[in-house]
């Protein structure tokens, strides 16, 4: 018998939305009331998509590096955007003024981009993070605070030995233009999602991809940098 392994999903009205993460790479969506597939497309993410008021989800499809907007109803396209073999980052945040934010990780490339997408899948502007040579950068997915400002980690490392350089940081992007507000070294590998408490408070924590690390929390303050 074969296992399929579901990534973490989302739901609309009574769909949930969902992706095997083994068993090959499909998209579903399975009604919530009688558990049956209305509807799957071949389609490899990571699971981190967001889903808008209209039903319109947002990822990157990590096989072939597209950013992609689909029907969550029907599982239809209505736009895409190909990064042109550069990873894209299967996260997407959405600012309240309906921007979409993701990052592009070039292979061989010491740098990141992040880019602002209007809904209809125009680029409002991108901005391109430069890392130490010879490097290249992952990058966490994109929280947006309650001004719209955003929030990412990122983390460095060696393609060639995989070896991570310890010199993470926590960046605070303007939303206007993409321009860098402040940045934090963490000095960290790894990082996960910012995350925002109430009181305005940012934490960020690390993780090894393939070694046994010591764990580090770290929570600061916007203007703690």
């Amino acid at each position: 018998m074969r296992t399929i392994l579901f990534n973490p999903s989302q739901k609309i009205n009574n769909r949930l939305i969902t992706n095997t993460s083994s068993g090959g790479n499909i998209l579903y969506s399975i009604d919530t009331q009688t558990g049956l597939t209305q509807w799957e497309i071949p389609f490899w993410s990571w699971g981190n998509w967001v889903i808008a008021q209209n039903g319109t989800m947002y990822s990157t499809e990590i096989g072939n590096d597209i950013f992609i907007a689909l029907d969550a109803f029907t599982g239809t396209g209505k736009w895409s955007y190909n990064f042109y073999g550069d990873h894209g980052n299967s996260s997407v945040a959405i600012g309240k003024d309906g921007t979409l934010y993701t990052t592009k990780n070039p292979y061989a490339s010491p740098n990141f981009t992040i880019y602002a997408f209007n809904a209809d899948g125009t680029i409002k502007w991108t901005k391109t993070i430069s890392t130490p040579a010879g490097a290249e950068a992952g990058t966490s997915p994109i929280t947006v605070d309650n001004d719209g400002i955003l929030y990412l980690g990122s983390t460095i490392y060696i393609p060639s030995t995989g070896e991570d350089l310890n010199q993470g940081k926590l960046y605070a992007i303007n939303p206007a233009n993409g321009s860098v507000i402040w940045e934090y070294s963490t000095g960290d590998v790894g990082m996960s999602q910012p995350v925002i408490d109430s009181d305005g408070t940012i934490y960020i924590s690390n993780y090894g991809w393939s070694a046994s690390i010591e764990k580090n929390f770290s929570p600061l303050m916007p203007t703690e940098h």
